[in-house]
């Protein structure tokens, strides 16, 4: 798993996995 920062907040973590996300999805369309 990718490693969190010392203090995850709510905002860092959405933002996280919402760039994976995007990342996944931009994967499929290559």
């Amino acid at each position: 798993m990718y490693a969190f920062p010392t203090i995850p907040t709510l905002e860092n973590s959405a933002i996280r996995l919402q760039f994976f996300y995007i990342m996944d999805i931009a994967y499929l369309f290559i």
